[in-house]
């Protein structure tokens, strides 16, 4: 340890005509500085934030004058009680009566943390009074306890904190960076002491937020191996003979999770068709009680000719059978829904093959618009809507005809032979 400073022991008459201190340290000194200088503005900036050493080492850079300027312009001069003692200290280490003891923290170890505008060096003041020789008595005893000496009080503080810009609050308050403050941001805050921070100068930061829980494995909902083709309506009026339509299918899906991601399933896949038939005007409706009834050959031969001519797609004679139309429109509904049930089932493969990871969907509903939106699930449903239509428009364009005419003889053939047996019964020529 280096040899105590040797500086000749001061009395008490001496330390009173001892003329002040400058207020303020030469600035182009401390900037060779940065420890003390740093020091300096901290304590301007607030003087009750430094520690007694710290206190104790801005008193040999600036003097006891200057410091305890600082503390009255801050609004709360340090208590009389810190200097006792101090002329018998200064007789032992041979300080001026500037270098005085630093002020004590109250009762509960805490000290004001509030910050302050930097404080503008302040004017010498020849009349500022000095502590009186009763109130420094006994800092002797106070050294001697702690068993601090000179070169002990003087560790310079790390130089680093002083080449960082100092960050402000929007109020224009500046932080001070500590040494001491290693991983508590750019406040000053000492491992040997309980501060209180002003909470409108220096904010907590909000907790991450927690991450969400895994949801657990669940079974897959019951999904649609294939289309769920719903009763056929018949609340269509036909212009002709009968009218089909097809409803857009309709395809939704239900997101659950396997526990390593979010899946899903096709469970709904309706479609609906609709349907309207008639005969048209002036025909009559062919049965047969009314060929049993008919004694006329000339008009059995009529009934038989209108049936294959409508049949066929040809014009009618006056008689038809409504099953025969219904026959063609249901034609109609299997020709569509064929190469839809194929579709449905590419459909169903890409989909269900689709993931979500379970970050950023919290739950499965989150998770289901997730897959929607997804363009490979885009893409898949376009492919299937394309599909659709195209089957809707082969079957309206009844290319090729022949098996719609082919359903149709199918129904009124056996009228027909009903109508050739009443000719024979009645000896009709053929």
């Amino acid at each position: 340890m280096p040899a105590k400073d040797q500086t000749p022991v001061k009395t008490e008459a001496a330390t009173r005509q001892q003329p002040l201190h400058p207020v303020s340290p030469d600035l182009d000194n401390l900037a060779q500085q940065p420890d003390k200088a740093l020091l300096v503005q901290r304590a301007r900036l607030d003087p009750r934030s430094l520690t007694s050493r710290e206190v104790q080492r801005l008193q040999h850079i600036i003097g006891n004058h200057s410091v305890q300027r600082m503390f009255d312009e801050y609004g709360s001069p340090p208590s009389p009680l810190a200097f006792a003692g101090t002329v018998k200290r200064a007789s032992q280490k041979g300080i001026g009566d500037d270098e005085d003891v630093p002020i004590k923290k109250d009762a509960s170890g805490a000290v004001n943390r509030k910050r302050a505008e930097a404080i503008p060096p302040v004017a010498r003041e020849e009349s500022h009074p000095k502590p009186s020789t009763a109130a420094l008595a006994g800092q002797e005893k106070i050294s001697a306890q702690k068993g601090i000496t000179e070169d002990e009080e003087d560790v310079p503080i790390k130089t680093e904190a002083a080449k960082v810009a100092q960050p402000m609050t929007a109020s224009g308050h500046r932080f001070v960076e500590s040494p001491f403050a290693a991983g508590f941001g750019a406040v000053g805050v000492h491992q040997d002491e309980v501060r209180r921070t002003d909470l409108s100068l220096l904010q907590r930061q909000p907790a991450p937020p927690a991450p969400a829980p895994t949801p657990p494995a669940t079974p897959a909902p019951a999904g649609r191996a294939g289309l769920n083709y719903l009763a056929v309506l018949k609340d269509k009026v036909p212009g002709g003979w009968g009218v089909t339509t097809q409803d857009d299918p309709v395809i939704d899906i239900t997101a659950y999770s396997d526990g390593t991601a979010w899946k899903c399933v096709i469970t709904k896949a309706d479609q609906r068709g609709h349907q309207g038939v008639r005969l048209l005007a002036g025909v009559t409706e062919l049965t047969g009680v009314l060929v049993a009834a008919e004694a006329d050959c000339g008009k059995l031969t009529t009934m038989a000719k209108s049936l294959k001519d409508v049949a066929n797609q040809g014009t009618h004679s006056g008689f038809y059978m409504i099953s025969a139309v219904q026959a063609h429109e249901d034609l109609h509904i299997t020709q569509y829904r064929t190469p839809l049930n194929a579709l449905y089932t590419t459909l169903k493969t890409a989909v269900e093959a689709l993931t979500v990871p379970f970050a950023g969907n919290a739950d499965a509903g989150a998770a289901k618009a997730a897959i929607k939106a997804l363009p490979a699930f885009t893409t898949a449903k376009a492919t299937f809507t394309a599909g659709e239509l195209a089957a809707n428009n082969a079957t309206a364009s009844h290319s090729p005809m022949a098996p719609f005419s082919a359903v149709e003889l199918a129904v009124v053939t056996p009228m027909i032979t009903t109508i050739d047996a009443r000719k024979v019964t009645l000896k009709c020529a053929p």
